[in-house]
């Protein structure tokens, strides 16, 4: 241990490697590690960062006083304060994802289009339901992305929906036929063999669409709207 401690590139190590607070619970965990550690130049500059680690704990708007800004000091602030985002020096694109994922008001209001990467919105997708709406520049593969988290996330598409897309939505969320805006009865079938009740959002009913869902619900039968039809279909499950 002493040769490994008296080694200064292992304790620059330390420092590049782990958080300030785990080099804190380091110094407390090891006995005489910190004596050792303090007679280096490197323990100066681990004891002002976290200094500054408290500083924000107390008040997150310390961090725009703050001029030698890690990760674990910039994440401390925005955990409190996610607005602090504006005094961060180094916009990182770790930094972003972690501050979208805090709060949607955030994303709506607190994030320019220069940080806007694919990384970070697909981690906003993620973390709020609202998060594609906001998204400009919005490609097929993250519309699939978010459709198949949650098919309402449909509402939002911006691109042109095609059925593959609006398939994926009703297989995951049946209501989400509401959206689709050619209804096809090969995705009115996804739509209510997923929740029958989605029924009552289709244009065009089918008596195959409106078996299948009376079938599979009966609560399905009083949003068929032919009645004729309906009677039918009631008839038919009987037997």
């Amino acid at each position: 241990m002493e040769n490994i401690l008296g080694f200064q590139p292992v304790l620059e190590c330390l420092l590049g490697y782990l958080y300030e607070g785990e080099i804190e619970n380091l110094l407390i965990a090891v006995p005489g590690i910190e004596e050792k550690f303090s007679r280096h130049a490197s323990y100066d500059l681990y004891k002002s960062r976290l200094a500054s680690l408290k500083s924000v704990r107390e008040n997150s708007l310390n961090l725009k006083n703050i001029s030698d800004q890690t990760f674990e000091i910039c994440v401390e602030a925005l955990k409190k304060n996610v607005f602090t985002f504006e005094y961060v020096k180094n916009k990182t694109e770790d930094i972003c994802i972690y501050a979208v994922k805090q709060s949607p008001v955030f994303y709506s209001y607190g994030l320019s289009e220069e940080y806007l990467t694919e990384k970070v919105c697909y981690a906003a997708i993620s973390a709020h339901r609202d998060a594609l709406y906001w998204i400009k520049n919005q490609t097929y593969e993250m519309c699939m992305y978010a459709v198949n988290l949650h098919g309402d996330f449909l509402k939002d598409v911006k691109i042109p929906q095609t059925d593959e897309l609006c398939l994926a939505a009703v297989k995951n969320y049946g209501n989400a036929i509401k959206y689709v805006k050619n209804q096809t009865e090969e995705i009115c079938l996804a739509a209510v063999k997923r929740n029958p009740i989605s029924l009552q959002y289709i244009k065009v009913q089918t008596g195959l669409v409106c078996f299948t869902a009376a079938k599979t619900n009966r609560s399905a039968i009083p949003y068929i709207t032919d009645s004729a039809l309906r009677l039918k279909i009631i008839q038919k499950l009987k037997y």
